[in-house]
């Protein structure tokens, strides 16, 4: 009762005065339950750990409940701690409400092979329709279309299930997706037949279906159609007329997105990153800026990935000072905006010295070996983790080749950061675009 009306705490307390001592099974799993529907993972995880812990024995009920706080907090090594429990106990192991909890778990993780395994050891007759979307929706997730939508064949002929919403969200996705599979319309038929085409998780996924297609109109019609579309329904429409080149119309439907902030439909990360690259491809810096405003506004200009996406716009679109800012104020860094950073150093005039590469491949295959030097990976790393200001400090045991030495000293400029590093010959002292040795080593 407390559970329901959201009085966790209350809740807590009450458990804590039922099991002074050990308490039963059921009153455990009732507390298990609740902390995983209200959110508390860590608490679920926890409170299985002391069930054991007083010598009572968790039964399926347990694990089909705590299993999902692993996949939510992605505590694969604890998910599989569990699973070693189950295998042990034939009766949990023959459980399908915790065989379906372990597919889901390592579906979640994208461990797809093992989740077939849990899958497969599971006769058709004992599966339940979770198991079979959690399996599919594995193999949709993990870009594994064609498996995905043999899958959903078999889970209907074979096993005799009908799909529900769920089920469908997961296809329609693998359907457009997949080339070798050619009845994508069919599948919206398919829908309408069901009686599903008024769900809105199946409304998005049928728009993504054919703006993939190239189809933005009829993606346009569907969304008429949903009574209440989020911000997945928008993201959706808005990337399908990106991928098609409908860029006036991506930015006009990102303008009617932010006039219903008040109805709780804002524009987030995802949104930003969509249209950001379109402002670098249409060399567009002041759209750009009105889009950076916009996420200084709603905090979301901190996202690792929105972060990365301003880099990489300003530099496309020739603002390298702004472009070293939005870098040098992100708390965090990660290989998108190492990316971004090599972008900028392109656009600043930076070419790689392809003599470096003594293998026989073509010049591109060449550029891309030279990125993968290790004097630059040690200085991209550095800027990923080190302090904003801090001295990047490399050491080597080779001499630097021309084009890392170069590339150094355009870092050192771009991010305004003295770059030390120490090679079999020499110290090399990198301030602002310049190196102590005078390019002479």
């Amino acid at each position: 009762m407390y559970a329901r009306l959201g009085l966790v705490a209350d809740a807590q307390r009450l458990f804590a005065g039922a099991t002074p001592g050990r308490g039963d099974v059921v009153t455990w799993n009732t507390m298990v339950s609740v902390l995983v529907q209200s959110g508390m993972f860590d608490e679920a995880v926890q409170t299985l750990y002391d069930m054991v812990a007083l010598g009572v024995r968790p039964d399926g009920v347990t694990f089909a409940s705590a299993l999902p706080a692993c996949s939510r907090l992605e505590l694969l090594d604890i998910g599989r701690e569990m699973h070693a429990y189950v295998i042990k106990d034939d009766e949990l192991a023959a459980n399908s409400f915790v065989a379906s909890a372990l597919v889901d778990m390592y579906a979640t993780h994208e461990q797809v092979g093992k989740a077939r395994q849990v899958f497969d050891m599971v006769p058709d007759s004992g599966k339940q329709l979770g198991m079979w979307n959690a399996m599919i929706c594995g193999y949709a997730q993990a870009g594994m279309d064609e498996e995905a939508l043999r899958l959903f064949a078999r889970m209907e002929a074979e096993a005799g299930f009908v799909p529900c919403e769920t089920t469908m969200a997961s296809v329609l996705p693998a359907c457009a997706r997949s080339e070798a599979f050619a009845g994508k319309e069919a599948v919206h038929g398919y829908v309408v037949k069901r009686g599903m085409a008024g769900n809105r998780f199946v409304q998005n996924a049928l728009m993504d279906m054919y703006a993939r297609l190239g189809k933005t109109d009829v993606a346009r019609r569907i969304f008429a159609m949903v009574d209440l579309p989020d911000v997945v329904s928008w993201n959706t429409l808005i990337t399908g007329c990106v991928v098609q080149g409908h860029v006036a119309d991506a930015f006009q439907l990102a303008r009617e997105m932010q006039q219903l902030e008040e109805g709780g439909v804002v524009p987030n990360a995802i949104t930003l990153m969509t249209l950001l690259p379109v402002c670098a491809i249409l060399a567009a810096p002041a759209r750009g800026k009105e889009i950076h405003g916009y996420s200084v506004r709603h905090a979301l200009d901190t996202d690792v990935a929105v972060g990365s996406a301003l880099v990489d716009m300003y530099a496309k679109c020739g603002c390298l000072a702004l472009s070293r800012a939005v870098f040098d104020r992100l708390p965090r860094r990660n290989t998108i905006t190492w990316n971004a950073l090599w972008g900028e150093m392109v656009a600043r005039g930076y070419t790689p010295d392809t003599s470096c590469v003594l293998h026989d491949m073509d010049d591109g295959d060449k550029a891309a070996v030279l990125r993968c030097h290790s004097e630059k990976l040690a200085i991209a790393f550095g800027l990923l983790r080190a302090a904003p200001g801090a001295t990047i400090r490399v050491a080597k045991n080779l001499r630097v080749c021309n084009d890392c030495h170069e590339a150094a000293k355009f870092m050192s400029k771009m991010v305004g950061r003295e770059i030390v590093l120490r090679d079999v010959r020499r110290f090399h002292h990198f301030r602002n675009g310049q190196c102590s040795c005078g390019d002479y080593w």
